[in-house]
């Protein structure tokens, strides 16, 4: 489709330096300005599909938090709230396609009139030539398939610029991937390896709650020394088995091994999960 809007541009320009140079530069003057009005009406779809995009990923990771934890009693008695959120999230999703979607008719409008402007222009700036013998009655049909080519490459760019705006969206928040900076490199070399570890690890007021719970304080000032080769297991007012699983790394800054993720294992009738943080 590019090819296609290119090629008829192209072809449209020579036929205009062979009829008359001064409709040509008339031409492309408005060309110009209607390629201004395409490349805002692309930046307006980029931005509103971004602005969509990022609301309803807020309303699906609601969801999902709904649905993962719906067994849970906790989570029963947020239903209401949480159904709330995600109308209101709908909501603002629908206020931004509306918001826009109005920005949009307008150039719509403007875009669809172009052409019948564009051919008024040239026949009227035509005519104004004939008056003056620079050009010829018969040269008015040459006029015609000359604006028949040349805007012929519009239609085509218009055709093409939504797709492109919320392609640039789509390119746009998959190059941020590519930018997000972890907090621990993994492939790095830097700092002293530990060879043989050995020692004890203590839990020193240890702060816990679930990701999709933050306000349930699960643990709060958790104290707990673990000495080499002993395994711990904790068990609550319910019977619960816990199982704690540790991944560690080493400050050599502050000479400390400190804990990166704390997990959680427990089983609770024939029914187990998994809580990570």
């Amino acid at each position: 489709m590019i090819i296609y809007a290119l090629s008829w541009l192209g072809f449209g320009l020579i036929l205009g330096f062979i009829i008359n140079w001064q409709l040509t530069i008339i031409l492309y003057s408005l060309i110009c300005i209607f390629i201004l009005i395409l490349y805002f009406e692309s930046r307006l779809i980029t931005l509103s599909t971004s602005l969509q995009r990022e609301t309803l990923e807020q309303a699906s990771i609601l969801s999902m938090e709904s649905m993962d934890n719906i067994r849970t009693v906790h989570q029963l008695n947020k239903q209401g709230s949480l159904a709330d959120k995600y109308e209101s999230l709908t909501n603002q999703c629908l206020k931004i396609a509306r918001r826009y979607c109005v920005i949009h008719s307008a150039v719509w409008s403007i875009n669809f009139a172009f052409p019948w402007f564009v051919a008024s222009a040239l026949y009227e700036s035509g005519l104004m030539l004939v008056d003056h013998g620079v050009l010829q009655p018969k040269d008015l049909i040459w006029l015609y398939v000359y604006v028949f080519f040349t805007l012929g490459s519009t239609d085509a760019a218009y055709m093409l610029i939504y797709e492109l705006g919320q392609s640039t969206s789509a390119v746009a928040s998959f190059l941020d991937l590519f930018d997000l900076i972890p907090k621990i490199d993994n492939d790095s070399t830097d700092g002293m390896e530990i060879t043989d570890l050995k020692g004890n690890i203590e839990f020193d007021q240890v702060h816990f709650v679930y990701p999709s719970r933050p306000n349930r304080v699960i643990y709060k000032n958790f104290n707990l020394h673990i000495k080499s080769g002993q395994s711990v297991a904790i068990v609550g007012e319910f019977r619960i088995k816990y199982k704690l699983t540790n991944e560690l790394y080493y400050n050599k800054i502050m000479n400390i091994i400190e804990i990166e993720k704390f997990s959680i294992f427990f089983r609770l009738s024939n029914s187990s999960e998994t809580i990570e943080t």
